[in-house]
């Protein structure tokens, strides 16, 4: 299905039909101006047919003869040969070396029956048997370096630049007999006929017809098909055609067996898109209603109503969080119709909840796991992920519900993704993860060593082994065969590409490996071996011990040890054990030393990029401080500008005050006061004329002289009076002009002030652009070391040596770390083993404390303490490993044994047993205990006949020692256990029995043969030996045996002379030993005892 929006108005959707060819598709979309519907037709079919031949009528086709050359091909060589009843290609492929591959297939219906002979040059490669056929293939090499030419002498690949012949001799038939033919390259891709057609209900059109190459990339381009009016409905047709006949008459080719596809296209015009409506309902539910898409689910929730009941039950605790009760708070419904709904993992906030309830215990149970706190991983693993023992399988309840399910067509490479859409795949993690928990958990109790610990260690594999079910023993067993993928592609669905019977799903093999190490596990605990397969004894019951010892024991405070007498001896002597050991402590040490490092490096890492992190938190503050600081000094321009906007306004007025001095009003003032002074002193003569024509008489009329006597007096004050204003106007005029000088001396201060100030701020707002531009360089490098520590911290977070590098180095290095200290562990236990057999003692308590391994601290200084151990066993061997009593004891088996029963037993190749018994050693030294063979030889006692040669003959004979027997310490308990046959008597307490049992020497000399090579320089030898014990050697020298003679031709021969009569007279058993005195009252005990026994049978 192929669906493409195009623009608001128009989208179309093209469908192909079910029943089309696989190998022919159509593609269509729209122009940009939505009016022409753009088509490409392909053809992804391959098919080759010989040069010239088509794909019918091959009979014309006739091989040439050997003088023919290859024709230039560069990328792969592909030869055909046929000759009418005999048809066959071979394939070989290029390549950069000289070895190159034949496939070889026949052509015909059934393989041929001869023997066919591969040539190239002259020389024969191979041959091609008939039983070799193989579903009529077969698939040869041959190294072709051998051939003089500079090319493969250059080791290039295989081409044509020089000459090469390569042909096919047929053997069994006359016609074919020793008839050589070339193989040429006569391969061509076939030609198809490719065609495009469109029909409509009213028209039928060809958009392409052209001839194509059947190569897998056959198209007929991109060709534009005009909309058509009112036509929404459209079907295109791609044909193609699969074979060709050329038609030698006529010379013309011929094209026919068509396959074709069919689409259908609709053309869909709506005014708008599908609507994506943002609704919420009277409960206050969110949502997008997506009912017009045609999504699987109508709507999409985009808000949570339950966040006060959930940050309420985290007031409680972390478990009422994670809860399954919590994990079904139900949320509004979002129709009125529907339910009410539980916590919606499709949502919006849904990846919020699968991490709240899946993916935080996930991670919380694994990091306990890697802690070594198991328990408490186990608690979170069952509680909240997966309980197979409760009655609810899975506690997370998205693992129980459908997830998305995404078309399987859909290439994700996102896991987590792929797991969301089927929670099955977090099923199947959840369940490996359990089973690697509870292996893990059972390897840390296995490492205790105690009889508890590993009681509890079988339990947990147990449960894992039962957990992991029984799994196909035959995972090989398939009814799946193989197939091509050119095959394959032919067969697939073009829009599907997935064909389900072609493919297998793998087995997983990790469940094969689980099962394996938990079976191992279980074979070394109940067979006594460590985790590594070494002996390992236990007491059969621990030391009972109080609760305050036990908790010092769980904490590591205490040492405990095992009594290690029972581990196996090991092959080699103690000081040879005790040097590997030490070096594989120092490298145990090494290990923990470089764990401790990966810790340590890993802890600083996280620290680093903790600090980082709070440096870039702390950065931000230091930002927002600078751009306050810039917008401080930038409020504070701003005001020193007003300022200055102030002062220059005052600066500008009180300057054109001080230049302007007097305005014109008070100019005209000053001028009328003036005028107003002139007038009034102009007044002034004319009252004293008056006052003086006052004084004169009148002379007219009837009276005589003057009327007013006093009126000169007045006139005269008055004249005073007027010549007193006149004065004080005059005075006005004077003060008004110093006024307004003094006016003029304060605007000039003013100007001048104002113009001082204008200064002061220009220097002020230099100061403070400086103090901006500071502020913004501090910004700038405020900025500068955030980005630093930006950058820096991506480093520390997406370099190579990061934190999650440490904790995979550290993981991998505890993975290290734990077996290394098994095995060093059964190495100091085995050099331990070697200490005891040399010493001889195994009462004292043991050395190597096994408690070494304090797992709550990763096992470090284990190997420091394996140390101390080794150094402590190391000088006790030193004080106690002194030189013993050596001595020689010869026995013979004819004292032990008649001579004729032995000869007896010989002629019946009947193995002869024997036992050296305590009595006899007791007889010589009693008193003697830890009686330990050094070394054991064989003579063998011939008469030598007077008709025989005087020679040392050769022998053949097997002495085994089937049990052996140590006192181990001065206990008359154990020497009456010892001369018991029947074993009833007395106590095994200090007896050590069959240790290094059957044990075996091949004799080849008659003369005290101790299966050695160079007998006579045995001492030699043994001084410079490799380090291995000698055979017997430390086995205790009471003991049982047996004596084989194998060869009945040694017994003829050797053992008897000519005449058939035996020449073997005696068997003398060689025993060199060491032993200790156990004193003079335990020699009387035994002396005694020794003295009751023989009182006894003599009885």
């Amino acid at each position: 299905m192929q669906h493409q929006y195009a623009g608001s108005a128009k989208y179309i959707t093209l469908k192909p039909e079910e029943d089309n060819a696989p190998t022919l598709e159509i593609k269509a979309k729209l122009n940009a101006d939505k009016t022409k519907i753009i088509l490409t037709g392909t053809n992804t079919g391959i098919k080759r047919n010989p040069k010239g031949l088509g794909t019918r009528d091959w009979s014309k086709y006739f091989l040439e003869y050997i003088m023919e050359e290859f024709p230039p091909i560069s990328q792969k060589l592909l030869w055909s040969i046929k000759s009418q009843d005999f048809p066959i290609t071979v394939d070989v492929p290029a390549g950069n070396t000289t070895s190159k591959t034949f496939n070889c297939q026949w052509q015909g219906k059934k393989p041929p029956t001869e023997t066919l002979t591969i040539y190239y040059g002259g020389r024969q490669l191979f041959d091609l048997s008939p039983d070799e056929w193989k579903d009529n293939k077969i698939t040869k090499s041959s190294d072709v370096k051998w051939i003089n030419d500079p090319v493969f002498q250059a080791g290039t690949q295989w081409n044509t630049e020089s000459a090469k012949r390569l042909a096919i001799s047929v053997k069994g038939e006359a016609i074919f007999d020793s008839i050589d033919f070339n193989i040429q390259d006569v391969w061509e891709y076939t030609e198809s006929k490719l065609v495009l057609e469109v029909f409509t209900s009213s028209s039928e059109k060809m958009l392409a017809d052209s001839i194509t190459q059947l190569n897998g990339k056959a198209t007929t381009g991109e060709i534009t098909f005009p909309i058509e009016s009112g036509v929404n409905n459209y079907t295109f047709v791609l044909i193609a055609t699969q074979e060709v006949r050329v038609d030698s008459y006529k010379g013309k080719k011929e094209y026919f067996e068509e396959i074709y596809s069919e689409y259908s296209l609709t053309i869909e015009e709506i005014d708008k898109l599908p609507p994506i409506t943002l609704r919420r309902n009277n409960q206050q539910a969110q949502y997008l209603d997506i009912q017009t898409l045609k999504f699987p689910y109508p709507s999409i929730r985009l808000n949570t109503l339950f966040g006060t009941q959930l940050v309420a039950r985290a007031t409680q605790s972390i478990e009422r969080v994670l809860a399954w009760d919590t994990q079904w708070l139900s949320e509004p419904p979002l129709d009125t119709g529907s339910q009410v709904t539980p916590v919606d993992f499709r949502g919006a906030n849904g990846q919020y909840f699968w991490e709240l309830f899946f993916h935080l215990p996930f991670l919380v149970s694994h990091r306990l796991s890697v802690e070594r706190r198991y328990y408490d991983a186990r608690r979170w693993f069952f509680g909240y992920l997966f309980d197979p023992y409760g009655s609810r399988l899975w506690n997370s309840r998205p693992l129980n519900e459908n997830g998305s399910h995404l078309p399987s067509s859909v290439s994700i490479d996102d896991p987590n993704v792929v797991a969301y859409s089927l929670p099955v795949y977090y099923q199947k993690a959840l369940f490996q993860s359990l089973i690697t928990l509870w292996t893990q958990e059972g390897d840390n109790l296995y490492r205790q060593l105690t009889r508890d610990s590993l009681n509890e260690a079988s339990l947990c594999y147990q449960q894992a082994l039962q957990l992991l079910g029984t799994l196909p023993e035959s995972l090989s067993a398939t009814r799946w065969h193989p197939i091509s993928l050119e095959k394959i592609k032919t067969t697939f669905k073009p829009s599907v590409r997935a064909v389900d019977s072609f493919f297998v799903s793998p087995f997983n093999t990790r469940l094969i490996e689980h099962q394996k190490t938990l079976e191992s596990r279980l074979y070394n605990l109940r067979h006594g071996l460590t985790l590594d397969g070494k002996v390992l004894p236990l007491p059969l019951y621990a030391e009972s011990e109080d609760a305050e010892t036990l908790a010092r024991r769980r904490s590591g405070n205490i040492v405990s040890t095992l009594n290690n007498s029972l581990q196996q001896i090991p092959p080699y002597r103690f000081p040879i054990i005790l040097k590997r050991a030490g070096e594989a402590v120092k490298q145990l040490i090494q290990l923990g030393h470089r764990l401790l490092s990966a810790i340590e490096s890993e802890v600083n890492a996280e620290q680093e990029v903790l600090e980082q992190s709070q440096i870039i938190r702390l950065s931000a503050f230091a930002i927002e401080l600078q751009q306050e600081a810039i917008q401080i000094a930038q409020a504070g321009k701003a005001a020193l500008e007003e300022s200055k906007n102030m002062a220059q306004q005052r600066y500008e007025h009180y300057y054109g005050l001080y230049e302007e001095n007097l305005s014109i009003p008070e100019i005209l003032a000053l001028e009328f006061k003036t005028l107003s002074e002139i007038a009034r002193m102009g007044a002034i003569p004319f009252y004293i004329m008056g006052s003086v024509v006052e004084t004169l008489p009148k002379i007219f009329g009837m009276a005589f002289g003057g009327s007013e006597p006093a009126s000169p007096l007045i006139r005269a004050a008055f004249i005073a009076e007027v010549t007193g204003q006149a004065i004080g106007i005059t005075a006005d005029r004077i003060q008004d002009g110093a006024n307004y000088a003094r006016r003029r001396q304060d605007w000039e201060i003013e100007w001048k002030q104002a113009q001082s100030e204008l200064n002061i701020i220009d220097k002020q707002l230099k100061e403070q652009e400086l103090l901006i531009k500071t502020a913004q360089i501090s910004l700038r490098e405020a900025q500068a070391q955030r980005n630093a520590a930006t950058e820096l911290y991506e480093f520390m977070t997406t370099g190579f040596l990061i934190v999650p590098t440490y904790q995979w180095l550290m993981g991998r290095l505890s993975a290290l770390y734990a077996p290394a200290y098994d095995a060093v562990l059964s190495l100091c236990l085995m050099a331990e083993a070697g200490w005891r057999y040399e010493v001889g003692d195994y009462q004292s308590q043991g050395f190597i404390k096994t408690n070494a391994w304090n797992d709550s601290y990763r096992g470090l200084l284990a190997g420091e303490s394996l140390q101390l151990d080794l150094q402590q066993m190391e000088a006790a061997w030193l004080q106690r490993h002194e030189r013993r009593l050596n001595i020689k004891k010869t026995f013979s088996l004819s004292a032990l044994s008649s001579i004729a029963e032995i000869t007896n037993q010989i002629d019946k190749k009947q193995a002869l047993n024997f036992t050296l018994d305590a009595k006899a050693f007791d007889k010589n030294y009693p008193g003697h205990y830890l009686r330990q063979i050094k070394r054991v030889s064989v003579s063998l006692s011939l008469e030598s006949a007077g008709t025989d040669p005087v020679v040392i003959p050769e022998i053949c004979a097997i002495l085994t020692q089937t049990g052996s027997s140590t006192l181990v310490d001065t206990d008359i308990e154990g020497v009456n256990w010892l001369y018991d046959p029947t074993r009833k008597a007395g106590n095994n307490r200090n007896i050590k029995t069959n240790l290094r049992a059957q044990q075996q020497i091949a004799l080849s000399s008659v003369q005290e043969d101790d299966g050695r090579v160079a007998t006579e320089n045995w001492l030699c030898t043994l001084m410079f030996d490799d380090g291995r014990y000698l055979p017997f050697e430390g086995t205790g020298a009471v003991s049982t045996w047996n004596l084989k003679f194998p060869d009945r031709q040694i017994i003829d021969k050797v053992l008897k002379g000519s005449d058939g009569k035996w020449k073997l007279k005696d068997i003398l058993i060689h025993l060199h030993y060491t032993a200790l005195d156990g004193g003079n009252q335990f020699a009387k005990e035994v002396i005694d005892k020794l003295a009751e026994k023989e009182n006894g049978s003599e009885t």
